[in-house]
């Protein structure tokens, strides 16, 4: 990010676009949960469930 700022400085608005997608993925990637992590959270609400009944 920090190299992709200094480029929208030195070069231009012309780049702030490319700047405005990266941080948007990169805010989605930092949001995603990997499979491995969902399918762990499945397990244990099904057997926070099966416990309850």
């Amino acid at each position: 990010m920090r190299i992709l700022a200094y480029i929208v400085v030195r070069h231009g608005d012309v780049y702030g676009p490319l700047l405005d997608a990266i941080e948007r993925e990169l805010a989605e990637a930092r949001q995603r949960v990997s499979h491995r992590d969902r399918a762990k959270q499945i397990l244990a609400a099904m057997t926070r469930e099966a416990n309850l009944a």
